[in-house]
């Protein structure tokens, strides 16, 4: 009854058996008005307050269920002395286990995870730092049992124990939502991954084979990091509204938890980028139907069908006939033959974006095996930045780009005929390799 009757005059209260925090108002005169009113209604109630227990006072920042609320920051935040409890108690746990080949009581580890988990509003860090001391908790049925720490399960009580004030996951979580820097959407299929960042910057990248075999939604959840990895620059110190079409995933990602052990590797890498680079993803997923998520869709769903990979032989014999190359200027994460590379999309792993809009020059020796249909472009900006270059073009010489290589080449080779040089990149059945002869060609500046 006390909590309907203040809520109907205009003031939120936060109830918990019998704890309560009414936040009063804007100024300190507010505040002791909402105190007066609070009195009065516990009088027509029948009750009092104790006179020496709770803050009544109008205050900015107290500590209510053992969270710190600071109302001049707007944060929840842990207490110095729950964060040493925490850190005791994780270091009595270790210590036992560590003197009993990591059998524990499960009583004792139940009552850790407790404390850590009543933390979660100010340091939501805490629900995947505990998922595998759940996992330990359900070898056995009963609590007057022991149960034996897992690796996993004895990393993250160790975790614990370093916990300390400085570190970026204890800054707090905001009283109050902020409004959205930037959205972005995300999306996988059986052949991708695609994410947007606003009307226009996209990312996408294809499966590795190993990937291929996942789970789907673990595939989305990857989309989601490597959306993050790839839009990094972009998203450093901002609040993001992320889109997603998968609900386990927006679940994971709103309470960093999952049950499944190959969700909470990747759940623990986005962990880290947002809390690294400050980025406020947490609670702020949202899920969206697949009709609307079109542009993630669709870019989760484009066979790229110049994703070819040159056979590693003849890379490597072209690479120690012509020296090692700095650049892959059109690679993807699949198909570059250097770890430095320009993908056509913004990927997490590239170095840029376009190839043709790159600086080459201060390369010192680059890798071309473009799209074809790109060969005049890519002879012209080569010959005007003077640049030393591994290029694969196809064996045409009626083709009308076909003088301008050999003029700019040393030495070209036609590759072996016998040889399939080509195979797709992401590893996808029904891509045939191109049938044409294949050349390499090997360009110095100057003119040799």
């Amino acid at each position: 009854m006390l909590v309907k009757a203040l809520r109907r005059r205009g003031i939120p209260t936060l109830p918990f058996v019998d704890d309560f925090l009414l936040v009063l108002g804007p100024s300190v005169h507010r505040g002791w008005q909402v105190l007066s009113l609070v009195d009065s209604l516990l009088l027509r109630l029948g009750l009092s307050r104790h006179p020496t227990k709770g803050s009544w006072f109008p205050t900015q920042s107290l500590t209510h269920l053992g969270v710190h609320v600071d109302t001049v920051r707007g944060l929840f935040t842990v207490p110095a002395s729950k964060l040493a409890s925490l850190r005791h108690r994780a270091a009595l746990v270790l210590q036992y286990a560590r003197s009993h080949r990591r059998w524990v009581s499960k009583r004792s580890l139940a009552s850790f995870v407790g404390l850590a988990v009543s933390l979660s509003l100010p340091l939501p860090s805490v629900r995947l730092w505990t998922r595998a001391l759940y996992d330990v908790m359900a070898q056995r049925q009963g609590w007057s049992c022991d149960v034996r720490l897992t690796h996993a399960a004895f990393r993250d009580l160790d975790r614990f124990t370093h916990l300390s004030a400085s570190l970026p996951e204890l800054a707090g979580t905001p009283l109050w939502p902020s409004n959205p820097d930037q959205t972005m959407a995300t999306d996988a299929s059986r052949l991708g991954w695609g994410a947007t960042l606003g009307p226009h910057l996209l990312a996408r990248g294809s499966w590795r084979p190993h990937q291929q075999l996942e789970h789907i939604t673990t595939l989305e959840l990857r989309a989601v990091l490597y959306g993050v990895e790839a839009f990094l620059p972009h998203l450093r110190n901002s609040t993001v509204d992320l889109w997603v079409d998968n609900t386990a995933v927006m679940h994971s990602l709103n309470t960093w938890r999952s049950r499944s052990r190959h969700m909470m590797p990747v759940l623990q890498r986005i962990h880290k980028l947002c809390v690294t680079n400050h980025i406020t993803l947490f609670g702020r997923v949202r899920y969206v139907e697949t009709s609307r998520n079109v542009v993630a869709d669709a870019l989760s769903r484009v066979l790229d069908r110049s994703d070819w990979a040159l056979d590693p032989e003849l890379v490597d014999r072209l690479m120690a006939l012509w020296g090692l190359p700095d650049v892959d200027v059109f690679a993807s994460a699949n198909n570059a033959v250097v770890p430095t590379f320009f993908s056509a999309f913004h990927d997490p792993l590239s170095a840029g974006v376009n190839g043709l809009a790159q600086p080459w020059h201060p390369f010192r020796r680059l890798w071309l095996n473009p799209p074809w249909d790109l060969l005049p472009r890519v002879l012209s900006k080569l010959a005007a930045e003077r640049c030393a270059a591994t290029v694969i073009a196809p064996y045409w010489p009626s083709a009308p780009w076909w003088p301008a290589i050999t003029t700019l080449a040393c030495e070209w080779h036609l590759l072996p005929a016998h040889q399939h040089p080509f195979t797709p990149a992401s590893g996808f059945p029904g891509l045939r390799s191109p049938t044409w002869r294949v050349a390499a060609f090997n360009v110095v500046p100057p003119r040799c």
